[in-house]
């Protein structure tokens, strides 16, 4: 990865989802969580900016998580949401 330009690695396996930097964790699809976070799925967009949009939801309701809205520029730098 260090060789060539990304915007936004997604990577699983934590019972929860967090953000750091240029990298998305998602692994609350299925299994007991962690933490206080209910179990949901992220949805991730291409706008027609280019930027990338990710927003988190709860798999009962299908209510987003409004604490957990970010975009990402093609370059992975912070988009306007």
């Amino acid at each position: 990865m260090a060789q060539y330009p990304y915007t936004l690695s997604i990577v699983g396996h934590d019972h929860t989802y967090s953000r750091a930097g240029r990298e998305l964790l998602v692994g609350n699809g299925g299994a007991p969580l962690g933490s206080a976070v209910n179990f949901g799925y992220a949805l991730v967009k291409r706008r027609s900016d280019g930027a990338v949009a990710v927003d988190m939801y709860d798999y009962q309701s299908n209510a987003a998580d409004t604490g957990f809205h970010f975009a990402v520029n093609a370059d992975g730098s912070d988009a306007a949401p």
